[in-house]
């Protein structure tokens, strides 16, 4: 015999004095609906909403013989045999231990438990039930049964249609739980009181009694409420019935009254109860849900990672905070499922140990950059650009490997100071430029060898390739495509703005702490060839050999070109130095104008015209520098420039640099940027200019410099 016979068995046939006998049928007993309200008097849904219970038939396959088959049972069977010799009071002491929808889901269970506990004389096990609930519940009223007051106040399915999903409505006043399917149907939004019940109250307005419930009724989307309130209008043929049989329309009146407002006074206070029994249940829960999680901390620290426990900054980063450990603290939680979680603690922690070393790691990390940067800074500030011909940037500095040895391996129980680092920088910086030089060097022999193989000629040497006239370097990167000498090239800022490598570990830190200037390199810069075409041509106009003439000896020579085809009758004739005169023909005729004919387009100016020229142009270059705002300039000791003019730029050298009082040395002309002298117009213009030969091949070609 199973425990649920066993204990139908013994309630049903214990009597008061011991013995066994069946009840009587003819005793009280509630029935179904009797859980929502009881007796006469009181609000109960209408009969044909009651669901009727329907017979079980036995199974076909489950007869053997003519005989039904034993069920089987897991277990021991006939283990709680004895609890048929119970006696009564001991299954009462036993249900007054019990929640109060526990005894109405005991109910449901089978006949008799529902015919024991529905009967009156269980009374004294509801209210014990009751007693039990913390917070403690407000006094069932006397026209309520205690059955229907549990039933209201734990149960979860709708009144109407049973269902427990979507919103059900707990209504303390109307004493029902209605779900918001039911609430069209069972409840009207407007309504008036029907001729009957109006003639039996008289003048008294019987709507203000009526139950309500207010229902927000806009989707979960919206942001705006949308608020409609429904009646319960089943109560005017509920107090039609009742009210009959009373004599006259005052009494009728004053009952209606006292029943209401003493059913609204309850409402109130059973409505508080809710509310604080709600929060009593959500702080019980969290306790439930900490207490398992202390348990699991406790597991964590058992397995040796107290410590490193101890470090964590954030408590939502501990192991029990994680997501998936937190949806199993809200379930039930046994030893055995924290044993299994050991190999994930120790996973998650090593983890946790990894990061928090690397994040440590990192910060010493960008201290000591910093601190390079400061003390590079320093350094630089005493060695003047214009006595060195190319100073190594913060990163480049940082790779040097002492450095890197000092800032990377340096243990971070022992201080680095600024002077340690100067002491570094002030050993290894001429080495480091030099190293540097070398690098940038052989990057640009690469595309100058390319280049003079592609022009043809004799070979050249690579000793002095960057120092011939003809050598003109040009920057391929994106919105620059502009042309360098030697010089100029070397300093280039596109070749300064370079992501690091890849490979390098910690490049963003380093990109960070150290820029602007990150990784140097001349990938995108390449030597023209139709430059070394036109430089050449221009060289032979002087009479002189290109394969070894330098630059600085065409500078000392300065002789003054012409180009014929920008002879203009408004301003005259385009004169230009000899590097001007290279750059002019890239930038304006390279893509309408085929290379063969610069012989007749570009020519060499005479000797006394020449002289007016280059006294022009001087005079041209000396006002220019002395209108110059800043832009074109930059500090002379670390290189920095600035777009907000000069008196940006002389603010920074005396803050920064600490130089007092600024001479003209301290802010020279930008080496990233074209200095090269502009055209001058001698007048008067030319007469007869020769018509310009277009280039069909490359008329509708792209602007940028191919």
């Amino acid at each position: 015999m199973s425990s649920r016979q066993s204990i139908c068995t013994a309630i049903g046939t214990t009597n008061r004095d011991g013995t066994l006998h069946e009840e009587s049928k003819s005793e009280h007993h509630m029935n179904d609906y009797e859980l929502i309200s009881v007796g006469p008097s009181t609000d109960s849904p209408p009969a044909e909403q009651i669901p009727q219970v329907k017979k079980r038939k036995a199974s076909t396959k489950a007869k053997q013989g003519g005989k039904t088959a034993h069920k089987k049972y897991r277990g021991i069977r006939g283990k709680l045999e004895g609890m048929n010799e119970m006696p009564l009071d001991i299954w009462h002491e036993i249900f007054m231990e019990l929640h109060p929808i526990d005894l109405v889901h005991l109910s449901r269970t089978s006949k008799a438990l529902r015919r024991h506990l529905m009967s009156r004389s269980s009374i004294t096990v509801w209210k014990a039930a009751r007693a039990s609930v913390i917070p403690p519940m407000p006094e069932c009223p006397d026209d309520f049964s205690e059955p229907a007051y549990a039933d209201l106040a734990f149960g979860k399915a709708c009144h109407y249609c049973l269902k427990k999903t979507g919103v059900i409505n707990r209504v303390w006043y109307a004493r029902r739980r209605i779900c918001n399917n039911c609430l069209p149907d069972k409840c009207r939004r407007f309504c008036n009181t029907p001729p009957s019940v109006q003639i039996l109250f008289g003048n008294m307005n019987i709507n203000d009694f009526l139950p309500s419930v207010k229902i927000d009724m806009a989707p979960k989307y919206s942001r705006r409420r949308n608020e409609h309130i429904f009646l319960f209008i089943e109560y005017f043929a509920l107090w039609e019935k009742l009210a009959n049989s009373m004599a006259t329309v005052d009494e009728r009146s004053l009952w209606l009254e006292r029943k209401q407002t003493a059913a609204r006074q309850h409402s109130d206070l059973c409505e508080a109860w809710e509310a604080e029994y709600l929060d009593y249940k959500t702080d019980l829960a969290f306790q439930l849900v900490e207490s398992r999680r202390t348990m699991i901390a406790e597991r964590v620290i058992a397995l040796g990672w107290s410590e490193e426990a101890g470090k964590m900054q954030y408590p939502n980063v501990r192991f029990q905070y994680r997501r998936d450990i937190d949806k199993m603290c809200r379930k039930e939680l046994t030893e055995q499922m924290i044993t299994k979680l050991e190999p994930s603690i120790n996973e998650y922690m090593e983890e946790v140990k990894h990061q928090r070393l690397e994040k440590e790691r990192k910060g010493l990390l960008t201290e000591r950059l910093i601190l390079l940067k400061k003390a590079y800074t320093h350094f630089t500030s005493s060695v003047p650009i214009l006595n060195t011909d190319l100073i190594a940037t913060a990163a480049e500095m940082y790779m040097e490997p002492c450095i890197r040895d000092i800032i990377g391996n340096l243990p971070k129980n022992k201080s680095l100071t600024k002077g340690d680092l100067l002491g570094k920088l002030a050993a290894i910086f001429h080495d480091a430029n030099e190293r540097v030089r070398r690098r940038i060097d052989n990057e640009l022999l690469k595309h100058a060898i390319n280049a003079y193989k592609t022009a043809g000629g004799d070979f050249i040497n690579p000793t002095t390739v960057f120092n011939l006239a003809t050598t003109l370097f040009q920057c391929n990167s994106i919105f620059c495509s502009q042309y360098y000498w030697y010089d100029a090239i070397v300093a280039h800022k596109c070749t300064r703005s370079n992501a690091f490598p890849k490979s390098l570990k910690d490049a963003d830190i380093i990109a960070d702490c150290l820029g602007p200037d990150k990784h140097r390199s001349h990938e995108n810069i390449t030597v023209d060839v139709d430059g070394i075409v036109i430089a050449r041509h221009l060289i032979r106009l002087c009479g002189l050999d290109p394969l070894d003439m330098t630059r600085t000896t065409m500078d000392n020579i300065n002789p003054i070109f012409e180009c014929l085809l920008c002879n203009d009758a408004a301003n005259g004739r385009a004169t230009m130095t000899w590097s001007r005169a290279v750059r002019h023909w890239l930038e304006n005729h390279r893509l309408s104008v085929k290379i063969e004919v610069i012989a007749d387009t570009m020519v060499l100016v005479n000797y006394d015209e020449a002289n007016v020229a280059r006294a022009r142009i001087a005079e041209q270059e000396s006002r220019k520098w002395a209108r110059e705002i800043g832009c074109n300039l930059v500090c002379a000791h670390c290189g920095q420039g600035s777009d907000d003019g000069r008196r940006s730029l002389v603010n920074h050298v005396l803050a920064e640099r600490g130089v007092n009082p600024i001479l003209f040395r301290d802010l020279v002309p930008d080496p990233s940027k074209d200095h090269t002298p502009a055209l001058f117009y001698m007048w008067p213009p030319r007469s007869e200019v020769p018509r310009e030969p277009v280039d069909k091949t490359n008329a509708f070609t792209s602007f940028w410099p191919c």
